[in-house]
């Protein structure tokens, strides 16, 4: 067993998944005190002996076999402060060289693993079921170009890390209800419209509104011409972003040596925040903002669906109220 004894002031050696089985008991625990183990390291009694293979990677299984991560049967589990605080099991990665040869990018600049990053939003969609996620891969800058192989590839990645709560396409953006009738909250919107066409859990790239300006006012003219459809010409108008961000232009980043994305990002924040929550709380559906703690755009969004919501709940009552007029609810002390 190793482990940080910086982090950990406990360890438990498991034989069952303790976050499944809830009645697993360690067969080991060693405490950091001692100073026998505060290099981090046990060198227990147990063997893995000849263990079979998980998820059909026995030499002579008949199972269809698993890509990615799979656990032998031996979990170890660091305690801080009575807090379990990570869980580990001792695992084959018989498929990593493909799974970790996908990378999330910032235009042609890896930023992380893609499989790592999928898996953390498996762990959200379990824990927050209600949550609608809507995942978009909109660009594919390299390793892509004239070879489709790659889009399969990545797509069986997908559909095995997130394909059980992956909602089907279909031509009318679904209500909430349906969403969360099925079971499935998550929306993936793909960037390659023949990729898309092969698999039907797949939905087509979601448009994204990119002004390429580089000043406020020239980008708050063209978010409201988005708004009001002057420039908003979509076939799948449930689903599109207004990219809220200033344009680099071509050399600045040559002659200002003090340039930054945070200081465009610094100059468009607070008035943003201010148009969301007077004039486009209606209008908006996805709205892409960098940095986004410097600006309140969540919380308005969360208002603004929680209004939405409650104005189409007068409306279908007023329909059925028998009234002339939507603002005769008042004498009912009925406040819009």
């Amino acid at each position: 067993m190793h482990w940080n004894p910086q982090l950990f002031d406990k360890v438990g050696l498991f034989t069952s998944d303790p976050s499944v089985d809830k009645t697993a008991r360690a067969v080991i625990m060693i405490r950091n005190t001692a100073s026998d183990y505060d290099r981090g390291y046990y060198e227990t009694s147990l063997s893995i002996g000849s263990p079979t293979f998980p998820a059909g990677w026995e030499k002579n299984s008949t199972e269809e076999r698993v890509p990615g991560a799979n656990c032998l049967p031996f979990w170890i589990v660091g305690w801080k402060a009575g807090l379990p605080l990570d869980i580990r099991c001792l695992m084959i990665n018989p498929t990593w060289m493909n799974d970790h040869s996908f990378w999330i990018n910032h235009d042609l600049i890896k930023v992380r693993p893609l499989v790592p990053m999928l898996k953390d939003i498996r762990k959200f969609l379990e824990a927050a079921t209600s949550e609608i996620i809507i995942l978009d891969f909109h660009r594919f800058p390299v390793g892509f170009s004239g070879r489709h192989h790659r889009h399969h590839s990545l797509v069986r990645i997908l559909e095995r890390e997130l394909g059980e709560f992956a909602f089907p396409y279909q031509e009318e953006f679904p209500m909430l209800e349906e969403i969360w009738n099925l079971g499935r909250n998550l929306i993936i919107s793909y960037g390659d419209d023949v990729t898309v066409e092969e698999y039907p859990w797949l939905w087509p790239p979601i448009k994204q509104m990119w002004g390429n300006k580089q000043t406020p006012l020239d980008l708050y003219t063209f978010l409201h011409e988005c708004m009001v459809g002057a420039k908003f010409n979509s076939s799948h108008p449930g689903l599109w972003a207004a990219m809220a961000q200033l344009t680099p232009a071509p050399f600045d980043l040559l002659f200002q040596p003090d340039f930054s994305l945070r200081h465009l990002t610094h100059q468009v924040s607070r008035n943003l925040t201010q148009l969301c929550q007077e004039s486009w709380w209606d209008k908006a559906n996805i709205f892409a903002t960098d940095f986004f703690l410097e600006n309140n755009i969540v919380n308005v969004a969360i208002e603004a669906n929680i209004k939405r919501a409650g104005f189409k709940l007068v409306c279908e009552k007023f329909e059925g109220s028998g009234m002339d007029s939507i603002l005769d609810w008042e004498e009912e002390g009925f406040v819009i």
